[in-house]
C-alpha cells in the first residue's frame, strides 16, 4: 500500500473519531453551523492545514473574539467596536504618556509612534489599554517592533482593523506564556527535552561551545517567529500556536536547531554559532516546517500530548 493511502485512512480514521464523515468538507461544514464547537476546531487544526479562505474565522473563534453562537456575534461586535472607538480616541490623548512609558520599558532614550501608520496605530491603542485602562496589568512585557511585528500578521490576516486590535490582544493574553523570560525558559526546557532526547550530538556541541539555548532562540519567542518566517510559513505556525497550544513554540525551536545541524556542526565556536540563528536558509526552514508540522499532529507524548515534551 502507498504511503499516501495510509495518510488518507489515517486522516479518515481520525475525523471518524470526532464525528466528522468527509474531511474534503469539514471545515466548510463546521462554519456554517449554527452553533460551531471550537473542540473541534482545535482537533483539526492539530491535525491539518487550515484553508487560507476559513483562516480569519477560525482565528477569531480560537482566540474568543467571536462567540461559537453565531447569533450572538453581531452584540458581540458592535460591543467590541464601540470599545475599539473609546480606546483609539483614549490613545490620540495619552500618545505622549504612552510613548515615555515604552520608551522607559525598553530602556531607550525615545519612542515615537506615528498614528497616521495603520500598524502603529494599532499598537498605540494596545499600549494605551494595557497601560493606562486595564485594572489588571499584565506582568509580562512586549517590545514596541514585536508588537509591530506582530499586528502585521493578524492586519493581513482578518484585514479589518478593528478586528486585527482585538486579535492581537487576545493573542498576546493566550500567548503570555511566551512573553516574559519565565515563558521562554519553560519553552527553552522544552526544546531541550527534545534536543537531549532526539539530538544529543548537538545539543554536546553547543554545550561545548557554551551557546545555551536561551540565548539561540529567545527572540523566536518573543516574536512567536514573526522575526524569522515568511508571511505563508508564519500563517502555519500561527495555526498551531493559536489553535494547539502556545508549548509548540518549544518544539518548532528545536526542529528549526535541527534543520542547521550540519552548519553548525562545522562551527568551532559560540559568536559564529549565533550568528546563524537570524540567516537561516529558505531549504533548511521548509525542512524544519515539515518536521514540525509531523511532530504537532503526532506529539507521541503519553503523559501530556499538550506539553510537546515537557510535564507540567
Amino acid at each position: 500500500m502507498k504511503s499516501g493511502s495510509i495518510n488518507n485512512n489515517f486522516r479518515a480514521t481520525f475525523l471518524n473519531t470526532i464525528g466528522i464523515k468527509n474531511a474534503n468538507n469539514f471545515l466548510e461544514n463546521l462554519l456554517h453551523e449554527d452553533y460551531i464547537e471550537a473542540h473541534k476546531l482545535r482537533k483539526a487544526v492539530q491535525k491539518y492545514d487550515i484553508a487560507t479562505q476559513h483562516r480569519p474565522e477560525i482565528w477569531k473563534i480560537l482566540l474568543g473574539l467571536v462567540p461559537e453562537y453565531k447569533e450572538a456575534r453581531d452584540f458581540v461586535h458592535q460591543q467590541r467596536s464601540e470599545h475599539f472607538r473609546y480606546l483609539k480616541s483614549t490613545a490620540h490623548l495619552l500618545k505622549k504618556p504612552v510613548e515615555e512609558k515604552c520608551a522607559f520599558m525598553e530602556k531607550v532614550d525615545s519612542i515615537s509612534i506615528d498614528p497616521e501608520d495603520p500598524k502603529q496605530q494599532i499598537v498605540l491603542i494596545y499600549l494605551t489599554q494595557r497601560y493606562y485602562c486595564d485594572a489588571a496589568q499584565p506582568k509580562y512585557f512586549v517590545r514596541f517592533q514585536d508588537l509591530i511585528l506582530m499586528t502585521q500578521v493578524f492586519q493581513s490576516v482578518v484585514i479589518n482593523d478593528i478586528d486585527a486590535f482585538w486579535c492581537l490582544d487576545l493573542f498576546l493574553k493566550s500567548r503570555a506564556v511566551l512573553s516574559n523570560d519565565e515563558g521562554i525558559t519553560r519553552q527553552v526546557k522544552i526544546a531541550q527535552r527534545l534536543l537531549e532526547s532526539k539530538d544529543p550530538e548537538l545539543g554536546s556541541h553547543l554545550l561545548h561551545h557554551q551557546v545555551s539555548l536561551f540565548q539561540l532562540t529567545s527572540e523566536w519567542f518573543r516574536t512567536s517567529f514573526a522575526s524569522l518566517f515568511s508571511q505563508e510559513k508564519i500563517y502555519r505556525v500561527w495555526d498551531k500556536l493559536i489553535g494547539v497550544s502556545p508549548d509548540v513554540a518549544g518544539c518548532l525551536a528545536w526542529v528549526l536547531l535541527n534543520s542547521m545541524k550540519g552548519r553548525m556542526m562545522l562551527s568551532d565556536n559560540g559568536p559564529d554559532l549565533l550568528k546563524m540563528v537570524p540567516t537561516i536558509p529558505e531549504n533548511a526552514m521548509d525542512k524544519a516546517m515539515q518536521l514540525f508540522e509531523n511532530l504537532v499532529q503526532d506529539p507521541k507524548e503519553p503523559k501530556r500530548k499538550d506539553s510537546f515534551g515537557l510535564q507540567s
